[in-house]
């Protein structure tokens, strides 16, 4: 049988009360005391991140073919999603009112080119139009 080698990482030590300091959803934060490292990077921030490839869901023949990618990150306390346009590659910026209660986020780059995002009932991207 080979030898299997085992590596683990240092654990980080609490600068408040010495305690073991763990990685969290957000941010890593003691166990005993509650301290939060707010300097590190939160495990929901690192790395690319989410992405979302949607289809197009609408009555246009020739869209059908048309994929939209759309990036999620984290900005701050929000969600900020990166949306590429599918005609020109630019990012598109999105736009509602505080009234508009759809079920479609509108987005547009640039260009003018305007893509409706269709979510479900809880938030989740289905499809665009």
């Amino acid at each position: 049988m080979a030898n299997t080698v085992i590596t683990i990482a240092p654990l980080r030590t609490c600068p408040r009360c010495r305690g073991n300091i763990v990685d969290g959803y957000f941010e890593p934060h003691c166990l005993q005391c509650g301290y939060v490292d707010y300097d590190a990077p939160s495990v929901a921030t690192r790395g690319q991140g989410l992405s979302y490839t949607l289809r197009y869901q609408g009555m246009k023949a020739h869209l059908r073919d048309l994929i939209v990618t759309v990036g999620v990150r984290a900005d701050g306390n929000c969600t900020a999603y990166d949306i590429v346009c599918p005609w020109c590659g630019k990012p598109m910026r999105g736009f509602w009112t505080e009234r508009q209660r759809e079920v479609r986020k509108r987005y547009r780059c640039r260009e003018n080119h305007l893509v409706f995002i269709v979510v479900d009932d809880k938030g989740e991207m289905m499809a665009w139009e």
